[in-house]
């Protein structure tokens, strides 16, 4: 029994080890994703100006 409890530590430590490195990869995913949102904001303010976009139509409403 001792045997298996051994066993099933070591598993659950693999698990966690695991799941530490996914939330790492997740993370810096998620600053990445940030990152590509935040420059393409920036172009089409660049292309458009200042403004906002219906999201139900699609359309561009230019700031006054």
């Amino acid at each position: 029994q001792e045997n298996d409890y051994m066993v099933q530590l070591g598993q659950i430590e693999y698990q966690i080890q695991s799941l530490k490195q996914q939330k790492i990869t997740i993370r810096e995913n998620l600053k990445q994703f940030e990152q590509r949102k935040t420059k393409f904001a920036q172009q089409l303010q660049d292309n458009y100006g200042e403004g906002s976009i219906n999201i139900e139509t699609g359309e561009f409403i230019k700031s006054n």
